[in-house]
């Protein structure tokens, strides 16, 4: 079976030895403001960035913190206990279209904030919204990410920070945690820990809507789907039916649990219904049933989570859940915390073309995404079963790149400095 591992035996690099920033005057300089910090995207990013929030919340106590993100994103962030205030897109975006009249809005209700800074965390998508966002909102000071193109952001921000795609988003977070004076390593997942608390609240909901869950046997949490925005990232819906059918003829008394939102449901729905009436009783469909709350518990329940690269498989692994990802648009060790990766069994078929989300504006294969959907249903099955038998990962590697954060001084190597190139 060709597994491929996350690095667990390969020593970590000894931490940098990072001094007190010089550029620290940046968040002193907005004490008792206003900071406003924009993120959209879904679930798995703003987890990601929620070990800043909580560090610039002790490092800033009196700087006032607003976070502005998505409403879809409201069941995390209102989670969230550092934000004094979150401004929501109320809204969603429609095939990659922004409706201006919610822009507009949302630019009035940042920029009534006063914000003395405007912090942007967009790394991939809505850059150029950010970037409009972050003039209107009136803000003295403006930092943000730039690539290549990006002439615009490199003029119209105060402070630029280069983002390099070659290396995980947390280290970008990272750049901009240090540019204000803070550790840029921002990984520990401590900060989650009461964010994704369970609650009695939380198991009562789960045992209302699904019964089953003190019955005997192991439970195996499937998730088919994937963000509109990047459907690219799902594995076929036929052949997690396939994966389905396979695990529950192979352990009778293993049980299937489908999720995904209220959107997602008739899609999820195909899995089940594709698979022989004698099975039916085994498997159920969750999607659009269960509250953040809810799917916290399942997933603290579940002792397989088969899923995409998607939200829940970051929260998955946050929560430490025996999972086996699916990956062919993008890169694990780029998009997920290293921490998770320990309980996580990522799966994946080599491609030239793979990955390719972010890093074109359109997928080369036109989204028949055959880096996914070449990936054999057995070899699925067999991870899912290597999870179920209590195996964990660690015998092969996955590359790691020791490298420095800061310059000597404690600057961010993302800052642009002052040309200094030879004279020819």
């Amino acid at each position: 079976m060709n597994r491929v591992h996350p690095l667990e035996e390969v020593p970590s690099p000894e931490p940098e030895e990072i001094p007190e920033p010089a550029v620290s005057s940046l968040l002193k300089s907005v004490e008792g403001g206003t900071m406003v910090i924009l993120k959209f995207s879904g679930w798995g990013t703003l987890l990601g960035i929620a070990p800043f929030l909580a560090e610039l919340r002790q490092r800033a106590p009196e700087t006032r913190q607003v976070l502005v993100t998505e409403r879809r994103n409201a069941p995390v962030a209102s989670r969230f206990p550092w934000p004094d205030r979150i401004l929501y897109l109320e809204a969603p975006a429609t095939g990659g279209r922004m409706s201006l009249p919610a822009l507009a809005t949302l630019a009035l209700r940042i920029r009534a904030q006063s914000p003395a800074l405007f912090l942007d965390l967009q790394l991939h998508t809505w850059r150029r919204t950010a970037l409009l966002l972050g003039l209107a909102s009136g803000a003295p000071r403006r930092v943000g990410f730039v690539r290549r193109e990006d002439g615009p952001r490199m003029r119209f921000l105060t402070h630029p920070l280069y983002f390099n795609m070659h290396h995980p988003s947390r280290q970008a977070y990272g750049q901009a945690a240090l540019l204000l004076g803070i550790c840029p390593d921002i990984t520990r997942p401590e900060a989650l820990d009461s964010v994704l608390r369970e609650s009695p609240a939380d198991l009562q909901e789960l045992e209302r809507v699904y019964p089953s869950l003190s019955r005997p046997g192991k439970i195996c949490v499937l998730n088919p789907n994937a963000s509109e925005r990047a459907l690219e990232r799902r594995w076929p819906a036929e052949k997690f039916s396939q994966a389905a059918e396979r695990l529950l003829r192979r352990h009778p008394s293993l049980r299937i649990v489908l999720t995904g939102s209220a959107a997602e449901r008739d899609y999820t729905d195909r899995v089940a219904r594709a698979l022989p009436p004698s099975l039916g009783a085994k498997i159920v469909n969750l999607a659009g049933q269960l509250s953040l709350g809810s799917l916290i518990a399942l997933l603290a329940r579940a002792d397989v989570f088969l899923s995409n690269d998607t939200g829940p498989l970051h929260l998955a692994l946050h929560l430490r859940t025996p999972s086996v990802g699916l990956f062919g648009p993008t890169r694990p060790d780029l998009v997920l915390d290293p921490e998770g990766l320990r309980s996580l069994s990522v799966l994946t078929e080599p491609h030239y073309c793979s990955p390719c989300l972010y890093q074109v504006s359109r997928p080369p294969c036109g989204g028949d995404n055959v880096c996914l959907s070449s990936l054999p249903v057995e070899r699925v099955v067999r991870e899912v079963e290597f999870r179920l038998a209590g195996g964990a990962s660690g015998d092969q590697d996955v590359p790691s790149l020791p490298f420095r954060f800061s310059d000597g001084q404690g600057f961010p190597l993302a800052g642009f400095r002052t040309d200094r190139r030879p004279s020819r």
